[in-house]
Parts: C-alpha cells; sequence; structure tokens
C-alpha cells in the first residue's frame, strides 16, 4: 500500500522493497525519485546490497555462465517467483524454505545457486562457514546469528551454503553439547521459524554426513547427477558461445561423436575443456575459432572424477535414490538409445 501510495508500486519494486522499514524505504524513494520500474528495483536492490557489504556480508556476483540440463529446478524457480508476489502473500501461502542439492562435485550445484538468484533478481548472499567459526566462545554464535539477521534485513533473497555438509559432517545434535551443536540449533530453529522470504540453497556431496533434523527443515532434496546427452550439447553450447561469440556450425554426426567422447564428464570438466581448447586455438592463430578436434584433444588429457573415483561417485548416487533429479528424462534428438536388449530387459 505504501508503494501505490507513492504510484511507484509493480512487482519489481515490491520485492527489491521488502525487508525495508517503511522509513527507509521512503528515504531511499527520495534517493532515486527520477526513477520508476525495473529501475526504481535496480536501485532499491543496489542499496541493500551496499548495506550488506558495510556489515561485512558477501553478497555473490553474478556468475558468467548459467547452469544447463536442470530442468526440474527451473520449475522450481518459476514457482518461487509466483509465490514472491504480493497476491501469494494474501492467499496465505507461506514462502519456501529452501532446497538441499547433492551430487557428485563438478555437476553444477553451486552454479545453479548462483545463477538462480540472478534468474529472480534477488541478491544473493554466501554463507562462509570458515569465515563465522571462530575460537572464542560465543563469538561463532554471534557470528551466525549475525548472518541470519542481516539475510533477513535484505529479503527477499537466496542465502546460499556451499559444501553444507562439511560444516556438520560430525555433528549429532544428541550427543554433542559444543559450538558445532549452537551452531545447528540455531539453524534448526531459523530454518523452521523465519518468517521474511530468504530462500536457503544448500550444497551437499553427501546427504548422510548431515544431521537428519537439518534435512527435514528444507522442502526438497534433489539430486544432481552427471548431465545427460541433451544436457551435455547444451553446457558445449554455453561455452562455445562465451570462447567463439557464437554456436559452431558443426554437423550432427560431429556432435554426436564430441557428446559421446565426454559422456562421463561433469559440467565443470566441460567448462575447463572449453576453455583450454580456446587456448589452444589462440596460441595456433585461430582466436574464437574452436574445433571438434579441439575439444576431442583436450578430453584425452585428463580422466574425468567419474572415471578415476567411480566407488565415491556410486556411493554418492546411493545415498540419493531417495531425491528429485535435477532433470527430466533426455527427450532432445542428442539422446541415445538403449541397446534393444537392455530395453527388452527392462520390459519396454
Amino acid at each position: 500500500n505504501f508503494l501505490k501510495q507513492k504510484n511507484v508500486y509493480c512487482d519489481a519494486v515490491y520485492r527489491a522493497a521488502l525487508g525495508l522499514y517503511i522509513g527507509e524505504l521512503n528515504n531511499v524513494l527520495q534517493m532515486y525519485a527520477n526513477l520508476q520500474g525495473e529501475g526504481l528495483a535496480s536501485a532499491i536492490s543496489d542499496y541493500k546490497i551496499r548495506k550488506l557489504q558495510g556489515r561485512g556480508i558477501t553478497v555473490v556476483p553474478q556468475p558468467d555462465c548459467h547452469a544447463a540440463g536442470m530442468d526440474v529446478l527451473d520449475g522450481i524457480l518459476a514457482e518461487i517467483t509466483d509465490l514472491l508476489k504480493p497476491e501469494a502473500y494474501e492467499a496465505g501461502l507461506q514462502f519456501p524454505r529452501g532446497t538441499i542439492l547433492i551430487g557428485p562435485p563438478g555437476t553444477g550445484k553451486s552454479l545453479f545457486a548462483k545463477s538462480a538468484a540472478t534468474r529472480l533478481g534477488l541478491p544473493l548472499l554466501c554463507a562462509d562457514w570458515a569465515g563465522l567459526i571462530s575460537p572464542i566462545p560465543g563469538e561463532s554464535v554471534a557470528n551466525l546469528r549475525a548472518l541470519l539477521q542481516s539475510a533477513e534485513a535484505s529479503a527477499p533473497c537466496l542465502l546460499f551454503w556451499d559444501d553444507y555438509d562439511k560444516a556438520f559432517a560430525s555433528a549429532d545434535l544428541s550427543k554433542d553439547t559444543g559450538e558445532e551443536k549452537k551452531l545447528a540449533g540455531m539453524l534448526l530453529t531459523w530454518l523452521q521459524d523465519r518468517t521474511p522470504p530468504v530462500y536457503t540453497i544448500v550444497t551437499l556431496n553427501r546427504i548422510n554426513q548431515i544431521p537428519p533434523e537439518l534435512k527435514r527443515r528444507f522442502d526438497r532434496t534433489i539430486f544432481v547427477d552427471l548431465p545427460h546427452e541433451g544436457a551435455r550439447h547444451d553446457i558445449f553450447g554455453i561455452h562455445l558461445l562465451k570462447y567463439c561469440g557464437a554456436i559452431p556450425n558443426w554437423s550432427d554426426r560431429d556432435w554426436k561423436i564430441l557428446i559421446s567422447e565426454y559422456g562421463e564428464c561433469t559440467p565443470d570438466e566441460i567448462g575447463k575443456a572449453v576453455y583450454l581448447s580456446a587456448v589452444r586455438s589462440y596460441r595456433q592463430g585461430r582466436t574464437r575459432q574452436i574445433t571438434i578436434d579441439d575439444l576431442l584433444y583436450q578430453r584425452k588429457q585428463f580422466t574425468p572424477a567419474n572415471i578415476a573415483n567411480p566407488a565415491q561417485i556410486q556411493s554418492i548416487r546411493n545415498n540419493s535414490k531417495f531425491a528429485l533429479k535435477a532433470s527430466s528424462d533426455d527427450r532432445s534428438k542428442w539422446r541415445v538409445e538403449p541397446d534393444p536388449i537392455f530395453k527388452t530387459m527392462l520390459g519396454r
């Protein structure tokens, strides 16, 4: 209502203004009286980011590329966008608490969290466990409390915890009596009771290394596995566009060879291979002209983690069978049909 009285109301401005007191918001509107719509929303968001930086809170910059091949997660982002609208609040719909992203290293979990904030138009606060922990009794809890208060003050926003399992790998809330238990307890309470629209995304490699109490505080657990054929094509396209200026017009046959050769690779490994191919082509006087041969050459220079540590990767998969997959079945033209004998065994 306050924004409508000021004749500046729109969804973008409404989202950006959440978390500010009326008096503070009024001052900000006076500062940017010449702006409207998206421009005003951006200015309000920048103001909140500067405010957070003044408190020593890290606001993660936008990534230079986005995560591909995660259409299920894309649907979750669309849901969050709808729940940020004032109509959702008026309908009594509760804002979701957050999502756990689990999967092998390098599969794009962290990149998705960072690109999600960009797509939602929200600031992304990065929670650094190393920066929170202090040897001084009580200071770790105070640091976490300050972080959570800052997140609420900057709502709506995304609060991102990377490698969440490392922080609570040894936590046993029924036995531990130290700082670790206090931190976990505070986070449990906040995830359960917080009311401002702060969406929490945590990434894990091993779901069994965090306490069950923490897992239950999240709305969804999503498994991010190695990309299927269609997703690998999209991932190559994103990185080739970055280094070549356009996606090369290769034949379907060449694309299928490339996609097959990188079948055991993570998105991170694919991205590094494209970068090294760009370096190779530049040094050979072919700036921004990456070829299939460049990428096939790079593929021979490393062993994918999925091949180097198959037992570790399979263990992560086994512990994630209950989770929702980040990608739906591949329906692209790059999809490789299962062997007829295998299809018969599956009863298809």
